[in-house]
């Protein structure tokens, strides 16, 4: 199996929900498997949210948190706990949504986000712990100093200080992550290694 397909699931489950989720017809147990009501004359929420989204050229969805707990309560839970993962799968299910409701819009270019609010608890900076990495999380604090923004590496490219032969893309895991070996198979480099930066 690979790493993809758990994640199939849960967007198809997404998509389900942000087109056909209606806070004006409820999740019944009558509904179907996604929890979703069915009625196909109340409003969408989050098409009609996704229409005011293509008319404002923009990208970003904001979905209610108790919306989808409501309605799939295992979907909500699945998304709480890999968050990080999914977060990829969840940008192409509201990117499918979007492309079938409103077809003459053009989403290829486009880099869409779905952000949550309303989650039952609310952290505080200080119970921010390192098991809740990569979870979706909902935390208030004051602000009391800043810093600079710094870049995140998400992928490196790296060249090999022994032969100068140049990496795969590697991905980074919430840490600094160099290749295991150097991608010419004559070389025994296995350590020294410098990152391409791009211009």
């Amino acid at each position: 199996m690979s790493a993809v397909e758990p994640a199939i699931p849960v967007r198809e489950l997404f998509e389900e929900f942000l087109a056909l989720y209606s806070s004006a017809n409820p999740p019944t147990p009558a509904a179907d498997s996604s929890g979703v009501g069915s009625d196909v004359d109340a409003p969408r929420d989050y098409v009609e949210q996704c229409r005011q989204m293509k008319n404002d050229d923009r990208t970003t969805l904001y979905v209610d948190y108790h919306h989808i707990d409501d309605a799939n309560p295992e979907l909500a839970d699945a998304i709480a706990a890999d968050y990080y993962y999914l977060d990829p799968f969840l940008a192409d299910a509201l990117r499918n949504v979007v492309h079938r409701e409103f077809p003459n819009y053009s989403v290829d270019d486009k880099d869409f986000r779905v952000c949550f609010y309303n989650m039952d608890a609310v952290l505080a900076v200080r119970e921010l712990r390192s098991e809740r990495v990569g979870r979706l999380v909902s935390f208030s604090g004051t602000v009391t100093r800043t810093s600079e923004v710094r870049p995140e590496l998400t992928t490196g490219v790296f060249a090999c200080e022994e032969c100068g032969a140049v990496s795969d893309p590697v991905g980074q895991q919430f840490k600094y992550c160099e290749p295991l070996k150097c991608k010419n198979a004559t070389c025994p480099n296995a350590n020294k290694w410098r990152l391409l930066r791009s211009p």
